[in-house]
């Protein structure tokens, strides 16, 4: 979000106002930072069972919007695996965010691609989805 605290006209001066004067508690010190969003490019090639009864394309439209979803709900900084460690968006969250559309039960196997390994964050990025781009879906016959 850009703007300064302090300045009511812009998107983070107005927000910033907003959680100070209808938010916080007395007492209680909120303090307002700017972030940046951080895209993150997802490459993947899956194979699948064809009974799942979905077309590539409802596959793919299906797994953009899963990886999308999945990334927006990721907060500022990434997740960490430990308290006020370093944060990240996991490739094998991103594997399950794919996985969860077609089922375990259809999945045969799945190459991710992009990112090649866990993304770091930090405390002033927001994780987006950047280029969600499928090299193949497979649909085999069982």
């Amino acid at each position: 979000m850009t703007g300064t605290i302090g300045d009511t006209s812009t998107p983070l001066g107005a927000v910033d106002e907003a959680i100070q004067t209808q938010v916080v508690p007395e007492g209680i010190t909120a303090v307002t930072t700017p972030t940046t969003a951080q895209a993150v490019a997802v490459t993947y090639e899956l194979w699948v069972y064809a009974e799942i009864g979905k077309t590539e394309a409802d596959l793919e439209s299906e797994i953009a919007l899963a990886l999308t979803d999945y990334l927006a709900a990721i907060p500022i900084g990434g997740t960490s695996k430990t308290l006020g460690g370093a944060g990240f968006v996991w490739t094998d969250a991103i594997r399950s965010a794919i996985g969860g559309v077609v089922g375990l039960s259809n999945l045969i196997d799945l190459d991710l691609t992009l990112p090649a390994a866990d993304v770091a964050f930090t405390s002033s990025k927001a994780p987006v989805a950047g280029t969600i781009t499928k090299t193949a879906i497979h649909l085999v016959a069982n």
